[in-house]
């Protein structure tokens, strides 16, 4: 396979037949666990101060604008929702967020986009980590063309905390199938130096994931079985981030600032 993956791991009640409690999504709150046991003693998620040095941490001197593009469409479900809240906190723990640093800016989407923060809207690490934490789940249809558009024309733009001659990332969280187009929108927004990756979860269209991203394929593009299994692609993809900011920056410092957003 020619894409990241991520395995799904095997239920606790399809370890012991005679199981009779319910999986961890079914009742916990992994909003802000401390350790968090999925039925594998080698898979657990311990979280410890957000300045920790658990973890990988991006280290490049390099500043970046960076938007992430939720799905909060039904077919995600609120249980599963809180699994995509923390891996957005594990995301973002990875990077040194300040206003003259790295900024991250949210959307989330369905039938109708919205933005939940612009990039200048919060100035440290846990500012953004609590908003995290307090992400509302939206739900809708899933119209994920219209969303980038969306994104383009609202969230990469000075007004919002966009900067010039800055690196930008754009990071789509989706699953299932989009309602509407998703190449034209794509295409415009790499076209304008945004560097797209793509992370579908379950019943992702594979072929969508390629048409969004940013070549290659093989570092912009993560498939991943299921929600519960998020967090085995966190630093992989936050190392490839890291280190595709810190090379668009030495490009972007070569050539006329009039060029970037």
């Amino acid at each position: 396979m020619d894409v990241v993956s991520a395995l799904l791991v095997p239920p606790l009640e399809e370890q012991n037949q005679n199981q009779t409690v319910p999986p961890f999504t079914s009742e916990m709150d992994v909003g802000d666990p401390k350790e968090l046991d999925v039925g594998d003693p080698k898979v657990v998620f311990e979280f410890s101060h957000p300045d920790s040095e658990d973890g990988f941490m991006c280290k490049t001197a390099a500043i970046s604008d960076i938007v992430i593009l939720v799905n909060g469409s039904w077919s995600i479900g609120c249980i599963n929702f809180r699994l995509v809240r923390t891996f957005l906190e594990n995301l973002v723990r990875a990077f040194n967020v300040e206003f003259d640093k790295t900024r991250i800016g949210l959307a989330q989407y369905s039938g109708d986009p919205r933005i939940e923060w612009h990039l200048n809207a919060h100035t440290t690490k846990e500012a953004v980590i609590d908003a995290v934490k307090n992400l509302p789940y939206k739900g809708g249809n899933t119209l994920t063309g219209l969303a980038l558009t969306f994104i383009l024309e609202n969230s990469f733009k000075s007004e919002a905390g966009s900067r010039p001659g800055v690196p930008k990332i754009g990071i789509l969280i989706t699953d299932g199938k989009s309602q509407d187009d998703v190449i034209p929108p794509a295409q415009s927004l790499r076209e304008a130096g945004i560097e797209l990756f793509a992370i579908g979860v379950k019943n992702v269209d594979e072929n969508e994931l390629k048409a969004i991203a940013s070549p290659p394929e093989e570092t912009h593009v993560y498939n991943v079985a299921d929600f519960s299994v998020m967090s085995d692609i966190v630093e992989g993809l936050t190392k490839t981030v890291c280190d595709r900011v810190d090379k668009l920056d030495k490009e972007i410092k070569g050539l006329d600032s009039s060029r970037v957003m």
